[in-house]
């Protein structure tokens, strides 16, 4: 866009040297005079937005241009207020606090997933895990670690990724998988889908 606008300003300016077809002066002479019937701006900005009610889903998430927010708790707050301008939105609470806040969906294809909310969230549901629509974005061999029919242990290793997010951010924990969750790459705890996904993994290399 500067680019655009150097060029388009730069063309402006040269058409203004361009005698009008009616008053017979140069453009930049007639706007010189213009000048002076000039109304002068207001010294603040004009707060240009929109603001709406948000109304969370059963996973703590709001719509926002079309696209599912992840709002931590979102579902006993009493009130959810959006402000929308141009670039970004901000979400507040019944009391006025910011509980949610950035780019507007529509500027970029890509957001970051908060993965220890989402985690959070499903230790509490966790038959519900492998229906979010979080669930695709999991590294496959941490989804496979989750996909376990005994929900005891399941909750316990949702337990366990929630306390290294704290300290480690998804991508490595699934890069350094074995160390940092402590198991061996043979145990007959993992599955054999897990195993496949490894020498899947080494084959690309």
């Amino acid at each position: 866009f500067e680019n655009l606008n150097q060029r388009l300003a730069d063309k402006l300016k040269k058409d203004s040297q361009r005698v009008h077809y009616e008053k017979k002066k140069k453009i930049s002479d007639l706007w010189q005079e213009e000048q002076t019937s000039f109304l002068k701006l207001p010294d603040i900005d004009y707060p240009v937005f929109k603001q709406f009610e948000v109304k969370p889903n059963r996973y703590n998430e709001v719509t926002i241009d079309k696209t599912r927010i992840h709002i931590p708790m979102a579902k006993t707050m009493l009130s959810l207020t959006c402000v929308l301008t141009a670039t970004s939105y901000t979400i507040y609470d019944l009391n006025g606090e910011i509980v949610s806040k950035g780019r507007r969906p529509y500027l970029t294809k890509k957001r970051a997933i908060e993965w220890s909310s989402v985690f959070i969230t499903w230790k509490r549901k966790p038959r519900s895990m492998t229906y979010s629509r979080y669930w695709k974005y999991l590294p496959k061999r941490i989804a496979y670690y989750l996909s376990t029919e005994d929900w005891r242990l399941q909750t316990d290793r949702i337990d366990e990724l929630i306390t290294l997010l704290s300290t480690h951010p998804l991508k490595e924990i699934n890069e350094r998988f074995y160390e940092l969750v402590g198991i061996s790459p043979t145990s007959e705890e993992l599955s054999v889908n897990m195993k496949s996904y490894d020498q899947l993994a080494r084959d690309r290399k």
